[in-house]
């Protein structure tokens, strides 16, 4: 393999931070000196000081010396590479204080790294990926780790590379470093201890077999699945404190591996989870934040000012206001946002907002309209169950079902948990490779046996057979529904309506969130609108069922139809 540069002799630098073993410090019987309250690795959310009081009790402390040793190890070894700030020393923002003293100073009662995982969400331009080489190169040369194997992971290699050639461009900088680490084209090697930096890409097929100390997963909200992620950390169960490292932007695929750990992450930093091993860092505006006010750009950018720069992000905004389409984009990138399509129809955040719980036992006996998109028997089959209130609102609840067999295939396609929901019992699998109308029907009619079922529309085309044994031998009300515009466009504009003023309240199953983010509408020259399955990004089954339901539902409301009066509008 053919090197950058001429290899050195491998020094250790006597009394450097940066080659200190870990294992002087782990193996301490004396207990260590107490840590000023104002250390960065002492605060933290409320939830996290909680969790730290209750994980003191149990033998859990934070030593300052470890993390005096890794914000050393950046101050006076790493410097920028890149940019503005190439050739200065890595000056530690606060920010970046308070996650890297927290992460490399709190330890179990064994000695050993408390923190096995960081969950960093945050926004383009402020050094996330600076960050994660130089906590590479801490655990590929200071983290006392004997061949310890580290892997700055990504979707493809090119982005994989972004994280490794930062941290290759470092140790080419730093007389240190240099002198201990041989630099190759594919990887960087620490030979005193054996260990090696690299890229790979998302291939997990091509993986098994590693033992990584470190991982690095970069642009996580990109990964077509989470099968890379699965092969690296359950290969590191042989080391003694395994780190992962995940850093991100958000996406716009709501039904992604990289949505999931978002979700996770917020939860972790509101205490809605716990997991006193996971270090999570959100930053982020709010959905219903300004996202024209700097205080808000402050807000989800903690390097505002150092890395990226308010004229910047003012420049950006105003080429939104030329260009709409933009906005997505800004929002994304720039806030930290989970968005959709430009061309998405329903305001995903707002129908999550909505999330109820809403158990069986709360609908037992109650007037319920329903609509079946049965779609391909291969694909997902949606039954959603819409139930009126008299304030004027309405509950949803539905019913999804997929074919075991395809479930797989299916996850890498769509790009999403189909495995996982199924697990959680959001999504139904039926046996073989095709949906059991069978299962489909019993389930139906045990729905039936439940409620006061009025009506389930269901569009004719391919489930005739399906309608036909429901209503003869299941006595259920089918009703053909044609997914036109003529019978499509009032009850989606219906929709519309409710979501935006909230009048609607759902059961939170992700695979209709998914499909929310996904919907797309068409419009004839008249402006009737329908969903679009064509147009759509990826499946929109739940919301078609759903539009069907909430059409039966509305005529079947005492005082006849609300499209009575106003009339449905057909060219």
């Amino acid at each position: 393999m053919k090197k950058n540069r001429q290899r050195r002799k491998p020094r250790k630098p006597a009394g450097k931070t940066g080659a200190t073993d870990r294992r002087a410090v782990t193996s301490r019987k004396a207990a260590p000196q107490a840590a000023p309250l104002d250390d960065p690795g002492l605060q933290g959310s409320k939830h996290q000081l909680r969790e730290d009081r209750k994980l003191e009790k149990q033998g859990y402390r934070f030593v300052p010396e470890l993390a005096d040793r890794v914000q050393a190890f950046f101050e006076r070894y790493l410097t920028h590479s890149a940019g503005e700030f190439s050739g200065r020393a890595f000056r530690l923002e606060q920010w970046q204080l308070r996650i890297l003293r927290r992460l490399f100073g709190w330890v179990r009662p064994n000695g050993t790294r408390r923190y096995r995982r960081l969950l960093l969400w945050i926004p383009r331009k402020n050094g996330k990926s600076t960050l994660a080489s130089g906590i590479a190169l801490y655990l590929l040369t200071a983290d006392g780790e004997a061949g310890a194997q580290i892997y700055a992971a990504a979707t493809n290699r090119e982005q994989a590379e972004i994280v490794f050639d930062a941290a290759k461009n470092m140790a080419t900088a730093s007389p240190d470093i240099s002198s201990i680490v041989e630099v190759y084209k594919k990887s960087l090697f620490y030979e005193a201890r054996l260990s090696r930096l690299q890229a790979i890409s998302s291939k997990a097929g091509t993986k098994h077999g590693l033992n990584p100390h470190g991982i690095i997963a970069d642009e996580i909200h990109a990964w077509p699945s989470r099968e890379l992620y699965d092969v690296l950390t359950t290969a590191s169960g042989a080391r003694r404190q395994p780190l992962e490292v995940v850093i991100s932007t958000a996406g716009s695929n709501l039904g992604s591996f990289g949505y999931e750990l978002f979700d996770t992450a917020r939860k972790l930093q509101d205490g809605v989870l716990e997991d006193p091993w996971t270090l999570a860092v959100v930053y982020a505006a709010d959905p219903d934040d300004d996202y024209s006010d700097p205080a808000v750009w402050r807000k989800a950018n903690p390097n505002l000012g150092v890395s990226i720069s308010e004229e910047y992000l003012r420049e950006k905004l105003e080429q939104c206001k030329q260009t709409p389409s933009q906005l997505a984009a800004f929002k994304q990138l720039h806030l930290n946002l989970w968005t959709q399509d430009v061309k998405a129809w329903l305001q995903v955040e707002v129908w999550k907002s909505l999330e109820r719980k809403l158990p069986w036992e709360k609908f037992k006996g109650r007037r319920c309209w329903a609509g079946l998109d049965l779609s391909s028997t291969k694909d997902l089959t949606a039954f959603y169950m819409v139930f009126s209130n008299a304030d004027g609102t309405f509950d949803l609840v539905g019913r999804f079902w997929c074919p075991r067999e395809q479930a797989e295939a299916r996850a890498k396609q769509d790009r999403v948990q189909y495995p996982l929901w199924i697990q959680q019992k959001h999504l139904i699998a039926t046996p073989g490779n095709v949906v059991d109308y069978d299962w489909v029907e019993k389930e139906i009619a045990d729905v039936a046996k439940h409620l006061d079922l009025q009506e389930v529309a269901y569009d004719p085309w391919g489930a005739s057979g399906l309608a036909q044994r429901l209503q003869d031998q299941h006595g259920i009300t089918m009703v053909e529904f044609r997914q036109g515009f003529k019978s499509m466009s009032e009850p989606s504009k219906d929709l519309e309506r409710l979501l935006l003023q909230r009048k609607l309240r759902q059961d939170g199953n992700p695979v209709m969130t998914w499909m929310v983010s996904n919907v797309v509408v068409e419009k004839d020259p008249a402006e009737n609108i329908k969903p679009s399955k064509k147009h759509s990004r990826e499946r929109i089954d739940g919301v078609v069922a759903l539009v069907m339901g909430l059409a039966r539902a509305r005529l079947g409301q005492d005082g006849g139809s609300v499209y009575d009066d106003r009339g449905v509008i057909v060219i």
